[in-house]
């Protein structure tokens, strides 16, 4: 009987703890405006509305772990595009803080789609993984 009782009070403390990592999560996350993505770039920030971006046609097959292609033929803008200046990585945040980074080097296949949602992804051509396809962009590092 005492066995349950230390099981119950263990269980206890663990979905105490797991709420206020949660909340401490939450709380800290940074908040971007709803169409909007913030891109930062030598210490400056700047909000860009995903309303004012001149779309061009994306089109290309992507690779997911299982080796399953995937067309893209989206509205969207090259990765770079969004740069100010010269740059060695991008790195790309979801608004669930997922992230990838696209080193300078394979930018040319790094593209924003916007997808039927409103919402934008980061799709990386040539990746044997589709692991850095990032949904719900919602910020951009320029470094």
């Amino acid at each position: 009987m005492k066995e349950k009782k230390w099981i119950f009070l263990l269980f206890g403390v663990l979905i105490l703890v797991t709420a206020a990592l949660t909340v401490i999560h939450l709380t800290t996350r940074e908040a971007v405006p709803e169409g909007a993505i913030l891109v930062r770039q030598d210490s400056k920030e700047r909000y860009v509305s995903l309303n004012e971006l001149s779309l061009i046609r994306i089109t290309g097959t992507i690779v997911n772990g299982k080796g399953e292609e995937r067309r893209i033929d989206a509205p969207g803008i090259e990765l770079s595009d969004l740069a100010d200046a010269v740059f060695s990585k991008v790195t790309v945040t979801s608004d669930d803080e997922y992230s990838a980074t696209v080193e300078a080097g394979e930018i040319g296949n790094a593209n924003l789609i916007m997808n039927e949602d409103g919402s934008v992804q980061l799709i990386v051509f040539g990746d044997a993984n589709s692991k850095r396809a990032v949904r719900n962009v919602a910020r951009i590092e320029f470094e």
